[in-house]
């Protein structure tokens, strides 16, 4: 039996069909291929990044959290404290740290820092906390006497901790509390100068000038104004508000010594603490040139040695020389 010369057109009519349709097909896969290829690829690189530093810190540097309104109220030995700075570092080391001052009732609301701009909140999960509570000063130069534990003032070595909740509602109410004795508050130079001008001129030691105790010339007689209220006497309240207004001049020796203090522990500071954690420890001290470790005394530096000098340490240190 022979093929009919039309069969025969048919033939090659459905060959021709199916081998044009099998080109689009090839040319779909090839462009698939061709995409799935790069991301098969950044797969791989993802995994093996993945495993070489860990999956936790690549997930950090990949999804970054949101700042999350955080406040709270710091307390020592079950009180308010007022005055303290407080600075956490966040477990998840590629974050960044948030900061926060108390008021007198011992509240704070924390920030962090992010480049250039501090901004509201912090970043959600657990972090470790420093506290520290400073003697007021009005000194220019040189730092403020701590008076927290020395336990509780570095947040890389204190035990203290926070969990930073993602629900600001649960943020409302977080407690550092710490347990231990603070450091007394020295005399400043103003109220120094207080208990002089009483035991001077209160001649009947009732603890303020009376009006016949007031003097009226010298170097004194600025409290001749003090009277604030117009009672005729002269309280330690309008006593000190009045010497704070007129202070005393310092002697060029101490200007000078202040000065100095002040300008080395400050050149220190910023020169070496690279890791700006507000101390110097061994690595940044073994880093620091032989004359700006002989010129600060660094030797001598860590009072309490703890393995770090911080700013109040140098400071003394210098002064004392």
């Amino acid at each position: 039996m022979t093929s009919s010369p039309d069969t025969n057109a048919n033939l090659k009519t459905t060959s021709t069909d199916v081998a044009a349709s099998a080109k689009p097909v090839q040319l779909r896969f090839a462009n698939v291929f061709k995409c799935v290829l790069p991301l098969a690829l950044l797969l791989l690189i993802a995994a093996w990044l993945w495993v070489l530093y860990g999956n936790e810190q690549m997930l950090s540097d990949l999804f970054e959290p949101s700042l999350v309104e955080a406040h709270g109220i710091v307390l020592m030995n079950g009180a308010p404290l007022g005055h303290a700075e407080v600075t956490t570092v966040p477990l998840r080391k590629s974050l960044t740290g948030a900061f926060g001052m108390t008021d007198a009732k011992g509240r704070f609301t924390l920030r962090t820092l992010s480049r250039t701009r501090s901004l509201p909140g912090a970043y959600p999960g657990q972090h470790k906390v420093g506290v520290v509570a400073y003697q007021p000063t009005q000194q220019a130069f040189g730092s403020p006497t701590a008076r927290t534990p020395m336990q509780f003032r570095n947040p890389n070595q204190s035990p203290l901790t926070i969990t930073v909740s993602s629900s600001p509602d649960q943020n409302q109410e977080i407690r550092i509390e710490l347990e231990g004795e603070l450091a007394p508050v020295s005399a400043t130079p103003e109220s120094t100068r207080v208990s002089e001008v009483l035991g001077e001129f209160d001649l009947n030691k009732n603890g303020k000038l009376d009006a016949n105790e007031i003097p009226q010339d010298g170097a004194a007689a600025y409290l001749a104004n003090a009277d604030a209220n117009g009672d005729s006497s002269v309280d330690k309240i309008e006593l000190l508000n009045s010497i704070r207004q007129h202070p005393q001049p310092a002697t060029s020796a101490d200007n000078m010594m202040q000065v100095g203090a002040g300008f080395i522990v400050g050149h220190i500071f910023n020169a070496h603490d690279q890791n700006e954690d507000g101390v110097l420890d061994k690595e940044e001290v073994a880093k620091m040139p032989a004359e700006n470790r002989e010129h600060a005394r660094i030797a001598k530096a860590d009072l309490n040695n703890d393995g770090v000098i911080e700013r109040e340490e140098l400071t003394a240190t210098v002064q004392d020389e």
